[in-house]
């Protein structure tokens, strides 16, 4: 060995750290073929913490996932039978009414205001609805696309609009920002 201090850590690590090692063979062996050094450090820490009875990133989700699941129950929308779950009768009508909810088709009031807007947003494809709704309205109030998820306007947000987004969930999916001095945006004006 020419680095005694890496080698004499490495042996420390194989002959006092017996848990280690068998986490990082369990790693190889449930990362599948293939993964990366990052994925297997990542899995191996998991294991660790799972032998530890720690919580991990994926103990947490499914906990999530449980307890989703038990609100789900408690509310008379989804049951269980033998270890299998299934939607309940209640749990089918909640569902046709979130599906067929309308989607809000009032006309907004445009005001012109001398700062741009920035309007961001990230809504997820099972919601692809809402985002085609977004647009329209969006391009209703003289906002123009600068990619898809992206627009900007000189239009002051109408109040209605907000409840709007507010109504359909999608407050935590769109940013707005004004911006009050042009830059790269003043080809646009």
């Amino acid at each position: 060995m020419s680095k005694p201090g890496i080698g004499k850590l490495v042996l420390e690590f194989l002959a006092d750290e017996s848990l280690p090692v068998a986490a990082l063979i369990g790693a190889i062996v449930t990362s599948g073929y293939g993964a990366s050094a990052w994925k297997l450090n990542k899995r191996r820490r998991e294991i660790e913490a799972a032998w530890r009875g720690e919580k991990t990133e994926q103990g947490i989700t499914q906990q999530r996932f449980y307890s989703l699941l038990s609100r789900l129950k408690k509310e008379g929308l989804i049951d269980s039978k033998e270890k299998r779950w299934f939607i309940t009768k209640n749990g089918r009508a909640k569902l046709d009414r979130l599906k067929s909810a309308p989607l809000p088709e009032r006309q907004y009031r445009k005001e012109i205001e001398s700062s741009v807007k920035i309007i961001i947003f990230d809504i997820p494809e099972k919601e692809r609805k809402k985002r085609n709704w977004l647009r329209e309205k969006l391009i209703t109030i003289d906002f123009r696309m600068l990619q898809k998820s992206v627009w900007w306007g000189k239009t002051k947000i109408p109040e209605d609009f907000l409840e709007d987004l507010k109504f359909l969930g999608l407050l935590l999916c769109v940013d707005i920002f004004s911006i009050a001095k042009s830059g790269s945006l003043r080809k646009f004006e």
